[in-house]
């Protein structure tokens, strides 16, 4: 058994032996500290994360599909092949992160921060992508946007680095 502590101050225990064994599916987390923690192939899917704090952790080949991550922060995480398909995204944090071909196939990115976060390869055909913070990200010819988005330097609405 494991603890994980909330900013709440609530405490959830979880059935496993090691944050990096447990299965997170389904699970009630809201605002959740998990900074500094290597929860790399760990899944999160369908499991309410509102507010959680992910921020400097190891989260490589995470999934988190249909995840209510609204204002979660991921600051300076590395979220290499993560998979965030049809979560809630609104107002989340990644500035700085490591995202290159994470997958946020048809979720809803609207007012989150991808500050100076490395998007290269990325999958970002996601909603409201016109209403999130892009500035300084690091895209190149393999990350995927909705055909219709021109942001992120493409027509210099956004400030961008592309390569």
């Amino acid at each position: 058994m494991i603890k994980v502590m909330c900013q709440t101050g609530q405490e959830m225990v979880i059935d496993a032996l090691s944050l990096k064994t447990a299965v997170f599916d389904d699970v009630e987390l809201h605002r959740a500290i998990l900074e500094n923690e290597d929860l790399a192939g760990v899944s999160f899917k369908r499991a309410n994360l509102r507010g959680a704090l992910f921020n400097n952790s190891i989260l490589t080949d995470s999934n988190f599909d249909a995840a209510k991550l609204m204002t979660a922060s991921f600051c300076d995480s590395k979220l290499m092949r993560a998979s965030f398909v049809g979560a809630g995204l609104m107002a989340a944090k990644f500035d700085g992160a490591d995202l290159r071909n994470a997958d946020f196939e048809s979720a809803d990115v609207g007012y989150a921060s991808f500050q100076g976060a490395d998007i290269r390869g990325a999958k970002l055909k996601c909603s409201r992508l016109e209403d999130a913070d892009l500035a300084g990200v690091l895209w190149d010819a393999s990350t995927v946007f909705p055909e219709d988005f021109r942001g992120c330097g493409r027509d210099g609405s956004h400030t961008a680095k592309g390569s």
